[in-house]
């Protein structure tokens, strides 16, 4: 019988050497950032917090990934879960401006804001970013600073617990400022 590990040693070390192939001098890399910041509007122009981390590959000037965050609203807690696109004008890598849109779906958890009230069912929505920015390399570390534009749709029903036929359902639309600061390799 012919031992089968060299062969799965070949094959799983060939799958990272085919990652490092260039073409035209762009080597494909990992691409991963974490990013906090703020949430800054709404009704009563309240600053509310961020959280995202987005991995994925740069190749050049573009990085594709998808992301994960935690988010805060006045009256909502959300987890988007999206793809993003961004645009370095130098490489990836390097110090200098970029663009990035980010594009997905949120899960939603409403706040009760009284306790006669119970929650019928929350649905998530549209999320929607762009922002642009400026990255500072340092070493094998990169720094982010970015400002733009977040939209987030989100849905929830609730009703009276004393009065089970009073229903009501919220259909909420949030448009926000964002402002973040990122880390990256």
């Amino acid at each position: 019988m012919i031992p089968r590990w060299p062969a799965l040693l070949c094959i799983l070390l060939a799958g990272p050497a085919a990652a490092q192939v260039e073409d035209n001098d762009q080597t494909i890399a990992y691409y991963s950032r974490l990013t906090t910041g703020i949430l800054a509007g709404g009704e009563h122009g309240l600053i509310t917090g961020t959280a995202t981390t987005i991995h994925g590959i740069s190749v050049g000037h573009l990085a594709v990934g998808a992301g994960v965050g935690i988010e805060g609203y006045e009256r909502w807690r959300t987890v988007p879960i999206f793809g993003s696109l961004t645009y370095f004008l130098k490489d990836a890598r390097a110090s200098g401006m970029f663009l990035q849109i980010n594009a997905g779906h949120s899960v939603c958890r409403l706040i009760v804001p009284d306790e006669g009230f119970q929650v019928d069912g929350t649905r998530g929505g549209f999320m929607f970013s762009t922002v642009a920015g400026y990255q500072i390399a340092a070493g094998k570390l990169l720094v982010n600073l970015s400002a733009g534009y977040k939209l987030q749709n989100m849905r929830g029903a609730y009703k009276n617990g004393q009065l089970p036929n009073l229903n009501f359902t919220l259909d909420e639309q949030a448009d926000r400022f964002v402002f973040q600061i990122g880390v990256g390799l």
